[in-house]
């Protein structure tokens, strides 16, 4: 379970889940309150991986997955500096 900084902050994620769930997956019937997150889940089953890591090259499904999967990348150059030796 998540830990919230504040009780308005854990109202607020309560509040998510009263949220009429109006998109509907055709796929399997799974129902999300907001289009992105539809249009997120709907690549579990194309297999569609729009973001691309700028420094191996790997794909993943959603930006915040990319974001995460960065964090391997720490020590190497961002792609714009690819030219640029690295300092340590």
């Amino acid at each position: 379970m998540r830990r919230k900084s504040s009780a308005y902050q854990s109202f607020r994620h309560l509040l998510l889940h009263q949220q009429p769930q109006k998109f509907i997956c055709d796929v399997c019937g799974r129902g999300f309150s907001r289009a992105y997150r539809l249009s997120e889940h709907v690549r579990s089953h194309t297999g569609e991986r729009p973001y691309q890591c700028g420094v191996c090259n790997k794909r993943f499904t959603t930006h915040s997955v990319l974001w995460k999967h960065r964090k391997i990348h720490r020590t190497a150059p961002r792609p714009e500096d690819k030219d640029q030796p690295v300092s340590r």
